[in-house]
């Protein structure tokens, strides 16, 4: 409803801004990933009608972003082992661990995992709307979009998160990616200078699923693949011209897509995981 009252109101609903922001804040961390979306939806809807607050809402989304990303670091060091996975993919538990210590970390971390999510979905939104409004992505927030989605997504090679949380690893992966995909979506004009560090976080997550030196277990590993090949789909949707103009750039993501997409076969790694509604729905939309 916050979204239609700021379109209704248009100006007239700058008198209760300080409130308003207050409340999306508090919802983009919510435990309901439907209400994050709602109140990514509502600042993306304040930066149409007010773009002069797009740059500012996106700055504070990565500044918190980090701060929670810290604060799961904190969390890992803290908290217990979680449950291993050996190569065959079957559940390992610690002497005197176990599932307990699993329920524990991940009801820690959780909090932190719904703000990232929620931060970052609603970054992803600004950053394609800003580049229409006056004063547009500077190439400073740009590059501090992309650096602030390289350290998420890096989260799935930090041995100490992903033995405490795999989750919570996972969800960092999937919202550095999302973060990235927002600033491809906007083309290939200031994109180009950063093709090397994307294409570098695609294989770098490619590559240790397909050796076998991931540390997550095979759904996780499965959710990670998704994020990136839909990346990868966005910036063949936006930035296809750069295929051409990059060196070696077709190359790289056909040598990539040829890696990934033979994992996601009954006779692959991710493709013989046991099928749940959830992991059937990622398969189909990979």
């Amino acid at each position: 409803e916050i979204s239609h009252l700021i379109v209704t109101l248009s100006e007239a609903s700058m008198a209760k801004m300080e409130e308003t922001l207050a409340a999306l804040k508090s919802c983009l961390e919510h435990a309901d990933s439907g209400v994050r979306h709602e109140a990514a939806v509502a600042c993306h809807s304040l930066c149409v009608f007010f773009p002069e607050m797009g740059s500012k809402l996106v700055r504070g989304a990565l500044e918190s972003i980090q701060m929670h990303h810290a604060q799961l670091m904190t969390v890992s060091s803290s908290a217990a082992p979680s449950e291993e996975v050996n190569q065959k993919g079957m559940r390992m538990f610690r002497l005197g661990g176990g599932k307990e210590s699993s329920g524990v970390n991940e009801k820690l971390t959780m909090p932190h995992q719904n703000a990232i999510h929620g931060l970052s979905l609603m970054a992803a939104m600004l950053v394609r709307e800003l580049p229409h409004c006056s004063g547009g992505l500077s190439d400073e927030l740009a590059k501090t979009v992309i650096s602030v989605g390289e350290i998420l997504v890096a989260s799935q090679f930090n041995e100490l998160l992903a033995k405490s949380c795999e989750s919570a690893a996972c969800a960092c992966v999937r919202a550095g990616f999302l973060m990235i995909s927002g600033i491809m979506a906007n083309g290939p004009y200031g994109v180009a200078e950063h093709i090397p560090r994307i294409f570098g976080a695609w294989q770098k997550a490619s590559n240790s699923i397909k050796n076998g030196r991931s540390l997550l277990a095979p759904h996780h590993d499965l959710a990670c693949v998704d994020s990136v090949l839909y990346s990868v789909v966005v910036f063949l949707k936006y930035c296809s011209e750069l295929l051409l103009s990059i060196p070696q750039a077709l190359t790289q993501v056909t040598v990539l897509l040829e890696d990934t997409l033979p994992l996601l076969t009954s006779e692959g790694k991710l493709g013989s995981i046991p099928l749940t509604p959830h992991i059937s729905a990622r398969l189909v939309k990979a």
